[in-house]
């Protein structure tokens, strides 16, 4: 996709400075590069995009993409499928040059967007610089503001580097990141940069310098209703995969730069191939998959793969594998330094070395991600739920002769249980909780998967691909087949013996009724690598930069995300 910044101040601003720092964000968008600087009301902006040309190559759609007279300005890193829809019989060149029509005409119309997207919109007519991000959060956006200055970027880093003096390490962010290996909320890194948070329109009004937000879409719940006939079944099936086939056909079909797969061998990357496969048969253009396989028995994912593409709705894979071994400890510890934000979770490696590895040719690549939170698919949520029911039907007696149970006894609800048995110690769980105003049990867990662990997923992927000039398209979470999820339900979608049941019902579709599913695995590394990660960065000795960071780090998973924020931020602050 791309890469966009725009800083908005009542003071002069350091022209040649900002400049300088603009490579920070050229891995986001490393085929152009351009920026517009004016002063109107007393006010002096810039803005930059920096470009990956996939859909329009032409230079028709750069930008800043703006009127004459600066009057109205875009930069946008993202991709609208719908666009014909919302204005029919126009014609746009690039989704850019509609996105800049309504929102400069019609922005009551965001809501009606299916795409993925982060954008900063200036319009002098109403004194008013608009900030967005799409419904679930596909590309990051992040932002500062004092009473002089408000600026904006896609990249953590960039930002950071731009604001030099006004800003500090937030310490408070440490707990939560160090536990749960992301944050969620508006917290980052640094006091006074806040993340956009997902399906958040935000005004900020030039004449008053005040803030204002609101949601672009409606917000997604899914239906935790218990359909007991159960006759609607086989129409949800065929609704989802309806809705699914027409996301991969548009999301793989729309790009001239190439398009590709990441194939893990489970579910949702196998559906995806399989669609993507049985849609390109008529061009007889192979689909090119790209996987992760290891000399590890227990996570490679070699055996799965082969047995997918047995399948006839498979022939037109083109598997491309390469192994995790084959890398160098100091180059993807450099690697993690080099991203947009610090990420604490280190099932970002596989990833990020695949991404790397990618040929310049593809420069989109579909995957899987968003299942697991849109089809209630993890199996943490239904057994956090059942454990927590049945805690509290046990005698109290029984619960009291049993130190194993502590964790069931500090657990007010099925969400504090989940954050327990994940890890998170008992000290710092109001750290890791977020405000979650549902009382159901089932919702308040779905809530929290697809609100707030989510958007660390779609944040993780996003840096490791634009670290590589490459773009992901997630099929899944198309705001068309969310609208559908939203009113099935639930017991249609997932239950808690058969986790993501429909996603595994439509694979059948393309493989047979004997296929088996195995437990989820992902792009996931060996548990002993860890230890090597730990041993290489504790030799380079970083600065504390909490006071009580003992108490905090507490064991070896929190250790180890302590010392991946100390070593991003040795190498960028």
């Amino acid at each position: 996709m791309c890469g966009i910044a725009g800083l908005v101040s009542t003071q002069e601003l350091d022209l040649e400075y900002l400049r300088s720092q603009e490579m920070l964000l050229q891995n986001r968008g490393p085929d152009e590069s351009n920026y517009l600087s004016f002063r109107k009301m007393g006010l002096q902006f810039y803005f930059l995009h920096t470009r990956l040309s996939i859909q329009d190559i032409s230079s028709r759609s750069a930008q800043p993409y703006s009127t004459v007279d600066s009057s109205s300005l875009l930069v946008y890193n993202g991709e609208i499928y719908n666009a014909g829809s919302i204005f029919p019989g126009q014609y746009f060149a690039s989704d850019t040059q509609f996105l800049f029509q309504l929102l400069d005409q019609r922005p009551d119309l965001l809501k009606l967007l299916d795409g993925f997207f982060a954008f900063g919109f200036y319009q002098a007519k109403q004194d008013l610089l608009y900030i967005g991000r799409d419904q679930f959060g596909v590309k990051p956006l992040y932002y500062f503001k004092n009473d002089s200055l408000f600026a904006f970027s896609s990249s953590l880093r960039h930002l950071s580097r731009i604001l030099r003096a006004s800003i500090s390490i937030n310490t408070g962010y440490l707990a939560q990141s160090c536990h749960l290996g992301y944050t969620h909320g508006t917290d980052t890194l640094f006091n006074n940069i806040k993340k956009v948070q997902p399906n958040s329109l935000l005004r900020l009004c030039l004449k008053s310098f005040k803030l204002a937000k609101s949601s672009i879409y409606e917000t997604f719940s899914h239906n935790i209703a218990i359909d007991r006939c159960y006759n609607d079944h086989d129409s949800y099936k065929e609704l989802v995969l309806k809705a699914l086939e027409q996301s991969v056909k548009t999301q793989y079909s729309n790009s001239k730069r190439g398009s590709s797969l990441f194939l893990s061998g489970g579910v949702d990357s196998a559906l995806i191939a399989a669609i993507t496969s049985s849609q390109q048969e008529s061009t007889s253009r192979a689909v090119r998959s790209f996987s992760i396989i290891s000399e590890n028995r227990d996570v490679d994912e070699s055996q799965r793969i082969d047995k997918l593409l047995k399948f006839e709705s498979f022939r037109g894979i083109e598997s491309h594998r390469f192994k995790f071994e084959n890398f160098g400890i100091s180059y993807l510890a450099n690697m993690l330094a080099e991203l947009d934000y610090p990420v604490l979770d280190l099932s970002i490696l596989p990833t990020l070395y695949l991404c790397n590895l990618v040929p310049a040719e593809s420069r989109v690549c579909l995957s899987g991600d968003g299942a697991d939170e849109l089809f209630a698919g993890y199996e943490r949520v239904w057994t956090s739920l059942e454990r927590f029911k049945l805690y509290n039907a046990m005698p109290l007696s029984k619960r009291i002769r049993h130190p194993k149970l502590d964790k069931y006894r500090l657990a007010k609800n099925p969400l504090e249980l989940r954050l327990l048995l994940s890890g998170v110690p008992v000290e710092h769980l109001s750290d890791c909780l977020p405000s979650i105003a549902d009382s159901n049990l089932l919702s308040m867990l779905l809530e929290y998967e697809i609100n707030f662990y989510l958007p660390s997923v779609l944040e993780k992927v996003d840096a490791a691909s634009m670290l590589n000039g490459l773009e992901v398209r997630v099929p899944f979470l198309s705001n068309n087949i969310a609208r559908i999820i939203a009113m099935i339900p639930i017991n249609h979608l997932s239950t808690a013996k058969h986790p993501k049941l429909m996603v595994k019902e439509l694979l059948r579709y393309y493989t047979d009724e004997n296929y088996p599913f195995y437990s989820k695995r992902g792009f996931t590394i060996s548990p002993n690598f860890y230890d090597v990660v730990i041993k290489y960065l504790s030799k380079h000795g970083y600065p504390e930069i909490h006071p009580d960071e003992s108490s905090i780090a507490n064991n070896k998973m929190s250790c180890l995300r302590l010392l991946l924020l100390k070593h991003w931020i040795f190498k960028n602050i």
